[in-house]
């Protein structure tokens, strides 16, 4: 660890040093078990194959294991809910089934982000984040669900095609996005701010607003993209399996 830091304090870059992530990541949706590479050994850097730990994988891996965080914001009343360096979480969730969907709808529910309600899924994103709100839209409005949005993500949307109704912000006065949330129309929201102070000041009022009603509010754009590949399975929790921990790591 010295040597590597030494190294990139002298301008070296951990890529160019053959260092990677180690974290996997999923290239496109399954909605099948993954079959990872033959002849590996479990590592904890490696999430595609998972075996028992210290044995050679020599057949199908069945599993997927996703750890989420869990928060306790609604204990802890009139705290600013959003993330930053520090560690805000009480504890950890794993969701494990044969699929990668699944295992991301289990996490995401023993977490505490479920849809409450009928109501509509609220994006209102940073402009970075625009790109991916069209597709999580689209993912949305392909589900059956109602989009809102705050005007500048719902211009954003609605260019794309995406069928969403366009809510005011909080400065705009009554009827807004706040108002809205009281009122229950609200079962999901995605809030990720641009760093400017009034748009923090704003996205404080709706996180806190979610907190005290009880509505999800994700924060980052990357866990709102895993959450729109699990909707199948929120609308139908049976196509996710519940097996003995050996069942699910038997290979097939």
């Amino acid at each position: 660890m010295v040597d590597l830091a030494t190294r990139c304090m002298m301008g070296h870059k951990l890529k160019d040093l053959g260092y990677t992530t180690g974290l996997w990541t999923l290239s496109e949706s399954s909605g099948l078990p993954y079959c990872g590479e033959k002849k590996r050994s479990w590592s904890p850097l490696f999430k595609g194959s998972v075996t028992a730990v210290g044995q050679p994988f020599t057949g199908r891996s069945t599993v997927y294991a996703i750890k989420a965080p869990v928060f306790s914001f609604q204990k802890l009343r009139k705290v600013e809910p959003s993330l930053g360096p520090e560690m805000k979480s009480t504890g950890e969730i794993m969701g494990i089934d044969s699929t990668y969907e699944s295992a991301l709808y289990k996490a995401f529910l023993a977490a505490g982000i479920n849809f409450k309600g009928d109501g509509a899924v609220c994006l209102t994103v940073r402009d970075l984040d625009k790109t991916f709100a069209i597709e999580i839209g689209k993912r949305l409005v392909a589900n059956g669900r109602k989009v809102v949005a705050t005007p500048g993500t719902a211009e954003a949307l609605k260019q794309a095609g995406v069928d969403c109704e366009s809510v005011g912000k909080i400065q705009s006065g009554s009827p807004n996005l706040l108002d809205l949330i009281m009122d229950g129309g609200v079962s999901l929201m995605i809030n990720t701010p641009s760093l400017t102070e009034t748009s923090e000041s704003e996205a404080a009022q709706i996180r806190r607003a979610c907190i005290e009603t009880g509505v999800p509010c994700v924060t980052s754009i990357d866990t709102a993209t895993a959450l729109v590949r699990a909707l199948e399975i929120y609308d139908d929790p049976s196509k996710s399996t519940c097996k003995r921990l050996d069942e699910y790591f038997a290979l097939a």
